[in-house]
């Protein structure tokens, strides 16, 4: 699974990857396979950090 290997990059990289992934996602691009809205959504979790101003838990609660 995609979201087991990206497990051991750091949180920016992991944040990042489901910001792009969520993005495809919605323009059904051709290039994110398998990846799911669950994929996203778990990788936006595990990779939430400090989010001193609040945007990354936003984006979970409402991406």
């Amino acid at each position: 699974m995609i979201v087991l290997r990206l497990n051991r990059t750091s949180e920016n990289f992991r944040w990042s990857a489901a910001v792009a992934a969520f993005g495809m996602l919605l323009r059904d691009s051709e290039y994110v396979k398998e990846f799911t809205y669950q994929d996203v959504l778990q990788l936006a979790q595990n990779a939430r950090g400090k989010d001193q101003e609040g945007y990354r838990i936003e984006f979970i609660k409402y991406g």
